[in-house]
């Protein structure tokens, strides 16, 4: 059986962590290893309400050893109960800026994704197996809002009750 590790980030200081960022700086140590396959271990961090600004790269590599992950060991982060977004743009656990996943198995879920610099907002690339679950996107730099390179037959990218606005007001995907 799975051992869950569950880490809290709040902006306020009143969890684990004060970003995601620094959350993202210590995977690798928080489990018995970085191999979550070998010690039966999966990460969750529950994240407050709050804007998180500024990107975010989803990869375990740098600075400490890469992950070793499968669809059942991994990392996850969410919004912590009381801080979901109710479908508002503004409203719950905002990340502002670009959005990266390079961890393979990484899930996003519950988060409202926005890049008010513009460009690319969530942004997948290399790796399989990525899940954002229940995310808005907002781009107004662009209508491209979710955009993948990776996944695999076995383990694509997947979205799963996501929706993306973009500055004409459509949602965009761009998956090769």
């Amino acid at each position: 059986m799975v051992t869950v590790i569950t880490r809290t980030i709040d902006a306020g200081g009143g969890g684990d962590y004060t970003s995601f960022t620094q959350a993202e700086a210590d995977v690798s140590t928080i489990g018995t290893s970085a191999d979550l396959v070998a010690n039966d271990e999966a990460i969750v961090f529950e994240v407050v309400a709050g804007t998180y600004d500024g990107s975010i790269t989803f990869n375990s590599a740098s600075p400490g050893p890469a992950l070793t992950t499968d669809a059942t060991r991994n990392v996850t982060y969410r919004a912590a109960a009381g801080s979901e977004h109710g479908g508002s743009l503004s409203s719950g656990v905002i990340i502002d800026g670009t959005t990266t996943a390079n961890d393979s198995f990484t899930t996003l879920d519950g988060l409202v994704l926005r890049d008010s610099v513009s460009g690319t907002h969530a942004v997948t690339t290399g790796s399989q197996g990525v899940t954002y679950r229940n995310c808005l996107g907002e781009n107004p730099g662009s209508n491209l809002v979710f955009d993948a390179s990776g996944g695999s037959a076995l383990y694509p990218i997947v979205y799963e009750n996501c929706v993306g606005y973009g500055t004409a007001g459509v949602a965009s995907q761009r998956v090769w």
